[in-house]
């Protein structure tokens, strides 16, 4: 009889003990936070949170009021959450028909749960309510590549513009961008470039989606394809840049050939370009460490640099004429200028075409093609102190190490 008793004394134990391990759903959440207000094709951030009785970790399910229920709210690969842990949870709501009749519409968003044993709290937390405005989104971005192939670890210019119908400004997100970064905004029809650099080599798939000021985000761009490749492309690559308008600026193109020394030890890059920059670049990174306009009164008014610089490291100075034509002696340490020739005023610009310049002895040696004249200049003032006055003069003095100075013309 007692071991009767001892049995099913120990029978009940086990029972209680087996019920009291059963697991149990999360507990009802909490909508911890809900914007007031938000636009059609915006994305909606909500907070919510609640408790696991056993612990397990949660994932949420989402009743957003306009016929979707979420089971994914986070992202369609989200992993689930601790207990206890406030979540974001997004969603986007679709603009209705006709357009904006009525101007907003109000939805009741509810929140359950299920742990990640499957097991599911069926039931729904407080309704909380949320405002939504009409607005219409951008229109579809329009992208295109600077060039369809590059190297691994490289950085890559990509373009895109939207035009958003109210006029908005709008922000573009690249494909390669991290998932909640955004270009700053711009003027709605603006051109946006961004920079991309891929580890691997293989077929990018690029994209763009841009948002206006509200939030409301345009339809997916066309995917381009960009190949990069691991052998037989270009390591680095230096891209000149527009003078800032309204704060933005731009690429633009190399308008002379590159002259390249070692000051110090260190490889430079002395170059002109289209936008009237001239340039030092460093050759390890191709990375700019200096620029400077041309020395004129009005912004805007510089041309492009029109030929190859010099450079004369031992004076420390290097020389590149312009579409204006003057002829720059410029600091090789910080671009500075310390002459030009001829020195006209705005006005009064030459638009001389000077070819290459070499230098030896203190003087710098010109061709003025448009003078058939060459020029000799002082190192040090840029003053003119002799000139040779021939006939189809085209091409670029050559200084021999003697000292004699070789030049060529187009009479046969």
């Amino acid at each position: 009889m007692k071991s009767k008793e001892i049995g099913l004394l120990l029978f009940a134990l086990l029972l209680l003990f087996a019920v009291g391990c059963f697991n149990k759903p999360p507990k009802v959440p909490q909508i911890v936070s809900v914007p007031e207000s938000t636009y059609t094709r915006a994305t909606a951030t909500v907070l919510v949170s609640t408790t696991d009785p056993n612990k397990n970790k949660i994932y949420y399910i989402m009743d957003w009021g306009d016929g979707v229920i979420d089971t994914f709210p986070s992202g369609e690969e989200e992993e689930p959450y601790l207990s206890g842990e406030t979540v974001a949870v997004y969603h986007t709501y679709e603009k209705w028909s006709p357009p904006d009749q009525p101007h907003f519409k109000t939805y009741e968003v509810k929140a359950a749960a299920k742990d990640d044993k499957g097991k599911i709290q069926k039931n729904f937390s407080d309704p909380v309510t949320i405002k939504v405005v009409y607005n219409d989104e951008p229109n579809r971005p329009n992208i295109w590549l600077r060039r369809e192939m590059g190297g691994i670890n490289t950085r890559q210019i990509f373009y895109a513009t939207a035009i958003d119908p109210q006029g908005d400004s709008v922000a573009i997100h690249f494909s390669f961008f991290k998932a909640n970064d955004w270009t700053n905004f711009r003027a709605s029809g603006d051109t946006f470039f961004s920079e991309g650099v891929f580890e691997n080599a293989g077929v990018q798939r690029i994209w763009a989606i841009a948002k206006d000021k509200k939030g409301s985000q345009s339809v997916r761009s066309e995917t381009l394809q960009f190949t990069t490749i691991d052998e037989g492309y270009v390591l680095k690559t230096f891209y000149p840049e527009t003078r800032p308008d309204e704060g933005e600026t731009d690429t633009t193109g190399i308008h002379s050939s590159p002259a390249i020394v070692s000051i110090g030890g260190v490889e430079y890059i002395f170059i002109g370009s289209e936008a009237g920059k001239a340039h030092i670049v460093k050759t390890s990174d191709m990375k700019q460490v200096a620029y400077t306009y041309p020395d004129v009164e009005m912004a805007y008014d510089e041309l492009p640099w029109g030929n190859s610089a010099a450079v004369n490291v031992s004076a420390g100075q290097w020389y590149i004429a312009n579409d204006q034509g003057e002829l720059y002696c410029l600091n090789t340490s910080n671009a500075s200028k310390i002459w030009r020739y001829p020195n006209r005023p705005d006005t009064a610009f030459t638009d001389w075409d000077f070819t290459d310049a070499a230098f030896s002895g203190g003087y710098v040696y010109v061709v003025n093609r448009d003078a058939d004249s060459l020029y000799v200049l002082s190192q040090s003032s840029g003053q003119k102190v002799g000139y040779f006055a021939g006939f189809g003069l085209t091409v670029a003095p050559t200084i021999a190490e003697q000292g004699n100075v070789y030049i060529g013309d187009d009479s046969g």
